[in-house]
């Protein structure tokens, strides 16, 4: 058909020339995951489609941007199937899982990453332990039949497997260490229960023989405990859905707090090991993200009760919250219109500064659909929410009185959320006049 005057074509919904190819969604985007913050500096991991999806280690020095793995490594961990928390930065080394033999292995400075425990294990989830070696979760599948996790102290010695501080629970998550490495907590939940079900927070003293003291502080029979983080003060943080909302508590005052009941989410299902969903600032203060409507946001919260302040970004999406220092976090954020990115936010300016977008987005802003949050009734006297994607093509309209042909699509699993980051799949379809509802179904 002919374009009109300002260029723009009328064809039919559905039949728009798109600037997306087939062949664009298959080269893949290169993924984020994992950052965390050492030493006042920011790791991060990202896949790498052209080789198989392999995960390396980057990180940002005063030399920009560089990747830290090897070829023929992949850092990934298979704890719990889902993996997550596949490395850790100590003062010795960078310490990984790596995915073919899932034994960990340390790699110091430019020197080649050397395995440093034996077969049959896997490790997840680990922290530095001051003076040397490393507390971790730890999967035995020495007998395949009985795979048991447990939470171990590592040496740091070659061939040492690790020595159990616990293994009374069928899994357990994120052992942490308090500032003063004398007090060690971590989250434990029993079959069949998941971790958004039911988890129990336990704290011990950890000394040279093992845990002494070991006593539980949060969760239990529905409830589900997760995050938990130490202050520099010593106070214990965790998020809790106790009220049926996760929220976050601490033990400031000898005892369980909420800090500020809201009917909102912070965080979400421990899927991967090692999510951080929130930060602590200087000025007694966290960043946390939050689920709203429209996506997440930060929400910069007072533990002495004053007002939340929430910050004004161009994301929908964050995760892996680290603080590196009293008014910086570093995080990864996702866009509408833009791939994700690692960022640093400045919680007192509002500001943030982009340190890393491994790929970039080509597509210009005429052909980008941008989600719309959308209700309606459900079963049950429920209200069900989704996120629409209207068709989107500056160069195309369609014939006057037509609608556009609509997909529908789900989320992998219940406790999964449609998210309105950038995704050039649904772009794919938005800017050949399809138009794209994501549901946003609860379970």
């Amino acid at each position: 058909m002919a374009a009109d005057s300002g260029g723009v074509t009328t064809k039919p919904y559905g039949a728009w020339t798109s600037p997306v190819s087939a062949a664009s969604l298959a080269e893949g985007a290169i993924g984020l995951a994992e950052l965390r913050v050492a030493g006042g500096r920011i790791y991060w991991l990202e896949s790498r489609p052209a080789e198989g999806g392999r995960m390396v280690a980057m990180t940002r020095d005063g030399g920009g941007v560089r990747q830290l793995t090897p070829e023929r490594f992949n850092v990934r961990t298979r704890v719990h199937e889902y993996g997550g928390g596949s490395y850790v930065v100590a003062p010795d080394g960078l310490w990984f899982s790596h995915f073919r033999d899932q034994k960990l292995y340390r790699q110091a400075g430019d020197a080649a990453p050397e395995p440093m425990t034996p077969e049959g294990y896997r490790y997840a989830d680990a922290e530095a332990l001051p003076g040397g070696g490393l507390v971790a979760v730890r999967e035995d599948h020495t007998d395949p039949a009985h795979v048991r996790n447990t939470v171990v102290r590592l040496s740091g010695r070659s061939g040492d497997s690790g020595a159990v501080l616990f293994g009374d629970s069928d899994f357990v998550a994120y052992p942490r260490l308090s500032p003063d490495g004398a007090r060690l907590c971590w989250i434990a939940w029993d079959f069949p229960a998941m971790p958004w079900d039911a988890t129990r927070l336990y704290v011990a003293e950890l000394t040279s023989s093992g845990l002494a003291n070991v006593r539980q502080v949060a969760g239990g029979d529905d409830i589900s405990v997760i995050d938990p983080q130490w202050a520099a003060d010593g106070t214990l943080t965790w998020i809790s859905d106790e009220t049926g909302w996760w929220n976050l508590y601490d033990d400031r005052g000898g005892k369980p707090r909420a800090l500020r009941p809201e009917t909102a989410e912070i965080g979400g299902p421990l899927w991967q090991l090692g999510q951080s969903n929130y930060a602590a600032v200087a000025g007694d203060r966290i960043l946390a993200s939050v689920g709203e409507a429209g996506g997440d946001r930060l929400w910069l919260l007072d533990r002495t009760g004053g007002p939340v302040r929430k910050l004004d970004l161009p994301f929908v999406g964050y995760a892996a919250l680290h603080a590196v220092d009293g008014a910086r976090v570093a995080m990864i954020a996702g866009s509408a219109a833009e791939t994700a990115a690692v960022i640093v936010v400045d919680v007192d300016t509002g500001g943030y500064d982009l340190v890393a977008r491994p790929s970039p987005t080509h597509l210009d802003p005429r052909y980008i659909s941008m989600a719309e949050p959308v209700s309606f009734p459900s079963a049950n006297g429920r209200t069900a929410h989704a996120l629409y994607y209207p068709p989107r093509n500056d160069d195309v309209r369609a014939p006057a009185g037509e609608t556009p042909p609509l997909i529908v699509q789900a989320h992998g699993g219940p406790t999964g959320a449609a998210s309105g980051a950038f995704s050039l799949s649904t772009q794919f379809w938005t800017s050949r006049g399809f138009a794209v509802v994501d549901g946003d179904y609860g379970g």
